[in-house]
């Protein structure tokens, strides 16, 4: 129904989440430079959160100024969720790693027994 109140044809509402929703939904991410994936995912959810009072229907005005703040705030959104799953899903160890971490802790065990 959202879609279809912005002029994205996804069909009459009947609950399922069906080919023409999901063609609707991947124009109006294409439409907001969202990934146009065609899933109702964080990025997207947060979009509409963030401008759900300043959508405009499809085909209204010229939205440019509109576009560029919804680009900067998708870019905004996107790498703090980058920061966020890299910190919650650490690079793994690499030999070198190891390596230099076992060598510290010698140091500091050698520092100790002195």
């Amino acid at each position: 129904m959202f879609l279809n109140t912005l002029n994205y044809s996804a069909g009459i509402p009947d609950g399922l989440f069906g080919n023409q929703t999901k063609k609707a939904l991947q124009e109006f991410q294409k439409d907001n430079h969202l990934t146009p994936d065609g899933i109702f995912g964080k990025s997207t959810a947060s979009f509409v959160d963030r401008n759900c009072n300043s959508l405009r229907r499809k085909g209204e005005g010229d939205g440019k100024e509109e576009e560029k703040i919804g680009r900067e705030e998708n870019k905004r959104e996107e790498e703090k969720e980058k920061r966020d799953f890299a910190s919650q899903n650490p690079a793994p160890q690499t030999d070198f790693n190891i390596e230099k971490n076992n060598k510290i802790k010698n140091e500091n065990i050698e520092a100790l027994e002195r």
